[in-house]
């Protein structure tokens, strides 16, 4: 049976009419999965991370949180007894921004107390060295110079001894999740009766007062609020 002309030119017009849907829909999906993607890319990363600092992990044998005076560990001996905890959030990685906050006790009004951290896990000498090398000005090639990475801030203490910390500051180079100890250091003067000037001169400089293994996890597991600047905690 022929087809008339108005039917022919329906026929077409109705299969244009699925062609260009048809099209419509492949441009919208593939747009959607490109937007997917581009999301899925830009996705900042997160890391989360606590630790437990305390001069009982570095005060026993072969620590640098030694009662008497430590030639290698600032100028005079350790009266601290400190227990700190600190929490720690990164987002973003290279250029991006983490934050810090802590608290403890046990520290001495009047004196300044930093916080760094540290790739080598050791929590008896929080050393910036690898583990079996010798902190000398020989070694310093292989040791972890990114102070700007390293530093975590300064602590607030309050007359009766209690501690605090809260820092935003740029995040670490080479990433939160690289980073096993933190510690609590007294800056002070050197012990000039027997400063040893081919050794490492910053633990001479910062004597260690406590350290702690630092833990680490991807995205949200670990940590408590530290305000907007951290999705975990919002």
């Amino acid at each position: 049976m022929k087809k008339s002309a108005s039917t022919q030119s329906g026929i077409v017009t109705l299969r244009a009419g699925l062609s260009c849907a048809l099209l419509s829909m492949s441009v919208f999906l593939l747009g959607s999965a490109q937007v997917a993607l581009t999301q899925e890319i830009t996705k900042p990363s997160v890391y989360s991370g606590q630790a437990t600092i305390t001069t009982a992990n570095c005060s026993g044998s072969g620590g640098l949180c030694q009662g008497a005076p430590a030639c290698n560990n600032g100028a005079g001996p350790n009266p601290d007894n400190i227990q700190a905890s600190v929490t720690l959030c990164e987002v973003g990685g290279l250029g991006g921004i983490l934050s810090v906050t802590g608290s403890g006790t046990g520290f001495q009004f009047g004196k300044a107390y930093v916080s760094l951290l540290y790739l080598n896990g050791n929590t008896a000498t929080c050393s910036r060295f690898p583990a079996g090398v010798t902190p000398t000005l020989e070694n310093l090639q292989r040791a972890d110079s990114d102070f700007a990475s390293m530093h975590l801030g300064f602590w607030v203490v309050r007359p009766d001894g209690s501690a605090t910390l809260k820092v935003t500051k740029q995040a670490t180079v080479s990433g939160l999740q690289n980073y096993h100890t933190v510690s609590v250091r007294e800056m002070q003067p050197p012990n000039l009766a027997c400063f040893n000037s081919g050794f490492d001169p910053a633990p001479q400089l910062n004597a260690l007062r406590a350290c702690g293994s630092l833990t680490v996890a991807q995205g949200c597991a670990l940590g408590r609020s530290l305000g907007v600047l951290c999705p975990c905690f919002q």
